[in-house]
This record gives C-alpha cells, sequence and structure tokens, in this order.
C-alpha cells in the first residue's frame, strides 16, 4: 500500500515534499492535526485527472507494476491492459477515491 503522511485535506508530504490527492467524500478528517492517506498500487489509474507523475521503474510487462514520482511523492501503481510504459515518462494518475483509507497520525487508527 502506498501510505503518505498528509498535512491538510489536500496537501500531503513526504517527507519535505507535497502533493494533492483526492479525498473520498466521507473523509472524517474533522480537525486533525495530520492524518495517514493510504492507497493501494491497484487501486491507481493512468489517464486521469488526479495527479501528475513521472514514471521511475518499470516491472515485467504481463501486470506492469511501476514506480512514479508525484510531485516528490513516491507512489507504487499496478497497471493492466495499458501500453507499456518507460523510464521518464509523464502520465496522469487517477485514485480510485472510494478505495482511499485515512488513518489518524498520532492514533494510527482509521478514520473512514
Amino acid at each position: 500500500m502506498n501510505i503518505i503522511r498528509a498535512m491538510s485535506r489536500v496537501a500531503c508530504s513526504s517527507p519535505d515534499k507535497a502533493c494533492a490527492l483526492p479525498l473520498p467524500k466521507e473523509a472524517g478528517i474533522g480537525n486533525r492535526q495530520g492524518v495517514v492517506y493510504g492507497i493501494r498500487p491497484q487501486h491507481i489509474a493512468v489517464g486521469g485527472s488526479h495527479a501528475k507523475a513521472r514514471v521511475q521503474v518499470v516491472e515485467p510487462p504481463e501486470a506492469q507494476e511501476i514506480t512514479l514520482t508525484a510531485d516528490g511523492v513516491d507512489l507504487m501503481a499496478e497497471i493492466r491492459e495499458q501500453p507499456l510504459f518507460r523510464p521518464d515518462q509523464e502520465v496522469n494518475l487517477e485514485i480510485v477515491v472510494h478505495k482511499v483509507h485515512l488513518f489518524d497520525a498520532q492514533s494510527g487508527i482509521r478514520i473512514n
């Protein structure tokens, strides 16, 4: 799972970098000082509008596992039925928002 420490409702950091990632409608963040944003690699799709990223590493083509960097945050994505990607290629990402997991940064308790 991709784990990203979030500083506010939409700004995520890892550790000194920031990126904007979508939140579920019923996020339940409230006034928390920080949250941890979790998204599984199979719930990140290429071709969306949530973030721009650069491909870093491409694993075997039959089930492409790619390492991406979006605004300095490293993410893993499992991409199927897409053309082959190459390192340093720019792509747009779509997050399956209803599959996002949010946790309280201090207690570790899931909040959505």
